[in-house]
């Protein structure tokens, strides 16, 4: 592990920590300028009535690799193969027998945030360098293949520190940018003649995000998590961006989501917990505190692991990398989290 990856990491610790440590001054978040907020019906409940605490859910968690530090974020190939990133590198999550191993993809050391498959590729986001500021944003690709090895294809020009990442129905990429008080959504578009390069990179949303996080897309709709908020803003005929809607909002750092039929879950990060929401804001449930600060949710997929489980990355304590505090990627096996 070099210096500067150690350094680069910390910085991103001392970020999330000087964020966490605002909160306790503010008993919500304000909406940002030309935001709209749920209406009172369904805005969430931050007390937990009677009814919420019925669906105060446990489950059963198990670790499926441990060592992998600062465990980021996760996304299955439609074959079932699953990826991983981490503070230093992106992985491949293989079956060993009764166990699992953890396959490096890159050479080279990197700070690994945001994964996604399309189109036959996995690609997926880092921050090179000593510090935030003077790191260089990366996407990197790779074609899906027995044995591969993720390459940088492009420098981001327009963004400071990649995080969640997902693909549009029209192919084109979002990014959030995780600059504090700067962030913003940008969009990457691929060359025709190439998945493997880029055409065009252009911020499609870009005003105030205090500290742009998660990003999944669902139904021409991005969700995205904002510090302490859940938002969505709808990608519209054009492709531009429409009007903002704060979905929810919880006195917690907020990290990455996943969105479905079903539903929003979204992992507290400090809270150890992994909250379900409806489409609409509503409040349908949390685990206990089964997590070591989860970073990312995701639903598993066979033949690696059963159908109705999620993949749980856990990050640990901040700057921390070699511990078994977090570090790692669990198997939740949920009870009804979302019925």
């Amino acid at each position: 592990m070099s210096a500067s990856s150690r350094v680069c990491r910390a910085s991103f610790a001392l970020f999330q920590a000087l964020f966490v440590c605002s909160l306790g001054a503010c008993a919500a978040a304000e909406p940002e300028a030309g935001a709209s907020s749920p209406p009172a019906s369904e805005a969430p409940a931050e007390e937990l009535t009677a009814e919420v605490q019925a669906r105060v859910l446990a489950g059963r968690v198990s670790t499926m690799v441990q060592g992998i530090a600062d465990a980021e974020n996760a996304a299955f190939s439609p074959d079932g193969r699953l990826f991983v990133t981490g503070g230093d590198n992106a992985y491949e999550i293989l079956r060993r027998g009764d166990g699992y191993e953890a396959v490096r993809l890159y050479d080279g050391v990197c700070n690994f945030t945001g994964i996604a498959v399309h189109e036959g590729h996995l690609y997926t986001t880092c921050a090179e360098g000593a510090d935030l500021a003077s790191s260089t944003p990366h996407l990197l690709a790779a074609k899906l293949a027995p044995k591969m090895a993720l390459s940088v294809i492009y420098d981001f020009k327009k963004l400071g520190i990649p995080n969640g990442i997902a693909f549009d129905r029209r192919g084109r990429l979002f990014v959030t940018d995780f600059t504090p008080f700067a962030g913003k959504v940008v969009t990457v578009e691929l060359a025709a003649s190439s998945p493997l390069e880029v055409a065009r990179e252009e911020v499609w949303h870009g005003m105030g995000h205090p500290l742009a996080n998660g990003l999944k897309i669902y139904e021409d709709k991005v969700y995205m998590t904002d510090l302490t908020d859940v938002k969505v803003i709808p990608i519209l005929a054009d492709g531009s961006a429409g009007r903002v809607t704060v979905l929810a909002t919880r006195l917690a750092v907020l990290d990455d989501l996943h969105v479905d039929a079903r539903g929003i879950l979204v992992g507290d990060f400090y809270g150890g917990q992994i909250v379900s929401y409806s489409h609409t804001g509503r409040m349908l449930g949390q685990t206990q505190a089964l997590f070591r600060s989860p970073s990312s949710i995701t639903p598993g997929r066979p033949p690696l692991v059963p159908e109705g489980t999620l993949i749980v990355t856990e990050k640990g304590a901040l700057g921390e990398l070699t511990s078994r505090d977090g570090n790692r990627v669990s198997l939740f096996v949920e009870e009804s989290l979302r019925r």
